[in-house]
């Protein structure tokens, strides 16, 4: 399913193999694609391929994990936090071109365009596009990411009946992460989108078995007019034989089954009833889901507006900022240059003395390049440890946070639970 997405993609060619993602630059094609706004610029070893050095190759995925992790954060404003089991060795993506770890890398560029406000409809289009089976099974891998793996507990029937809807499964499983794992997925558009499909297929069951349960209660109907037929015809029968001991027996074997034959019609049709009220029950929900997912994306379209607005304003604090140091640069390089003005005309005479200067000279500017290059992995170093320090303390907050949550979510499924069990028992009474 995941190669299949990859596929998806114009500029993809159709025979590419796993292998040939490890070097990062088709996912990083792959994210310009989603946003290409966000997604500038190349990466640190544009020219390196798939068979080439994994040195390289690890400097671009790395590139691109650091990008698909801070879009998701700022851009999304999602939790930046993957279940353990889920987190890609990059490592190993380079060096041995594993596919599981290009599986979860991929796994995370589709969270991020899913959660991108900029590509979230056409993500979604593009995954129902590869067929509902493998966009729920995409999706399932989705929740994974963010949920702990923990055994379901036992499911909840509903009722006597036999069938459970699928919207009340889907919610009691979401239900149990909250309550185990307390964390769910973070793409209410994508779950409003499943619980529609579920829903919509729930309504088909309960209408076909609706329509079962008619035919049966008319066949039982016409069955019991046939009997009730044949029952006054054997009563005229016994009476004008006279009201024989054996006709006795047999009218009222006759009248006992005419009566097991109503009780079970009114079981059929109160049966009946509830399905009815089950359907235009699902009915609304699926009204108020449509309502509800119109309100969001007129919300997402607005969120998008503001955020490009915001991206444009940041974009030219940058430029700015960028041209603060580029005219200081400039006015130390000068500096620099009148200095060295001054010594080449003193030294105008001493030829000698020009040549060792021109030596230390070159001397010196090769040092400064290797001090430059020590100080830029020095900060780079330094920006990756308060980096790694920021997110901790960020995950460290978002899991008590979540803690909190997951406590209130469980009181309340709680008290549901027993809601819907005592009202199990109303209606078994």
């Amino acid at each position: 399913s995941l190669l299949e997405w990859v596929h998806s993609f114009n500029h993809i060619h159709e025979n590419i193999r796993w292998a040939d993602l490890s070097d990062g630059k088709e996912l990083w094609t792959i994210l310009q694609d989603i946003d290409g706004n966000y997604f500038r610029g190349s990466l640190p070893e544009p020219e390196v391929g798939p068979q080439g050095d994994w040195l390289r190759k690890w400097q671009n995925l790395k590139h691109v994990d650091r990008q698909i992790s801070t879009y998701y954060r700022d851009v999304c404003n999602g939790q930046d936090g993957i279940a353990h089991g889920h987190v890609p060795d990059l490592k190993a993506v380079a060096a041995e071109s594993s596919v599981r770890d290009l599986e979860r890398l991929i796994m995370i560029v589709i969270r991020a365009s899913m959660a991108g406000p900029a590509s979230n409809q056409a993500m979604a289009q593009r995954l129902m596009g590869l067929g509902r089976e493998k966009a729920m099974v995409i999706a399932q891998a989705l929740r994974n990411m963010e949920e702990p793996a923990y055994a379901d507990s036992e499911p909840t029937s509903r009722d006597a009946s036999e069938y459970q809807s699928e919207p009340e499964s889907v919610g009691q499983h979401k239900a149990n992460g909250t309550k185990e794992g307390g964390v769910t997925y973070e793409d209410p558009l994508l779950e409003r989108e499943e619980q529609l499909l579920q829903a919509q297929s729930t309504i088909e069951k309960l209408q076909a078995s609706h329509v079962a349960a008619q035919r049966q209660l008319e066949q039982l109907r016409q069955d019991r007019e046939r009997l009730q037929e044949s029952f006054d015809a054997y009563r005229a029968e016994i009476d004008s034989k006279g009201g024989k001991h054996g006709g006795d027996d047999e009218f009222r074997k006759l009248q006992r089954q005419a009566e097991s034959d109503r009780a079970y019609i009114d079981e059929l049709e109160g049966h009946m009833q509830s399905s009815r009220s089950t359907v235009e029950s699902y009915e609304r929900q699926i009204d108020r889901f449509k309502a509800e997912y119109e309100v969001t994306q007129k919300l997402r379209d607005d969120i998008q507006m503001l955020q490009a607005d915001n991206e444009e304003l940041h974009q030219k604090l940058r430029a700015n900022e960028n041209l603060k140091k580029k005219i200081q640069s400039l006015q130390e390089q000068e500096k620099a240059n009148v200095a060295l003005r001054e010594e080449l005309r003193a030294a105008n005479d001493r030829l000698s003395e020009l040549e060792r200067l021109k030596q230390v000279q070159a001397g010196l500017e090769k040092e400064i390049i290797e001090k430059k290059g020590l100080i830029r992995n020095q900060e780079y170093q330094i920006t990756e440890l308060t980096t790694t320090r920021k997110h901790a303390e960020y995950d460290a907050k978002v899991l008590a946070q979540k803690l909190a949550a997951a406590r209130e979510r469980h009181d309340r499924d709680h008290e549901a639970l027993e809601e819907l069990r005592l009202k199990m028992q109303e209606m078994k009474a």
